[in-house]
């Protein structure tokens, strides 16, 4: 079946399901689906620096690794740059690569 772009994109929006939902209680995917993390391993000392490279979600990732102690220099360097972590945002693996290279 095939539709106009313009009808998809009004089906999703009018769907009340097609967003992410909030963790907690009235999540409509919990207890169902609850995100379990195993570091295979790894451990960090509370206080070590940690470097992530990714999209927003590596941002997210430092946001909460600051909010327990550990050190993400990047984001210091941006703050007293005036900037916002946005800014370091890459989204696919070839923009990592260049980062990287």
């Amino acid at each position: 079946m095939q539709c106009p772009a313009s009808v998809a994109v009004a089906t999703r929006k009018n769907n009340p399901y097609s967003g992410w939902d909030a963790r907690g209680p009235s999540s409509r995917v919990e207890p169902i689906a609850i995100p379990a993390i195993d570091a295979g391993g790894l451990t960090l000392k509370h206080g070590e620096k940690v470097f992530t490279i990714g999209s927003c979600f590596a941002r997210n990732v430092e946001t909460e690794l600051m909010k327990v102690g550990f050190d993400v220099p990047v984001r210091r360097v941006l703050h007293d740059l005036g900037l916002g972590s946005e800014v370091i945002n890459n989204f696919g693996t070839p923009s990592i690569y260049n980062e990287m290279a």
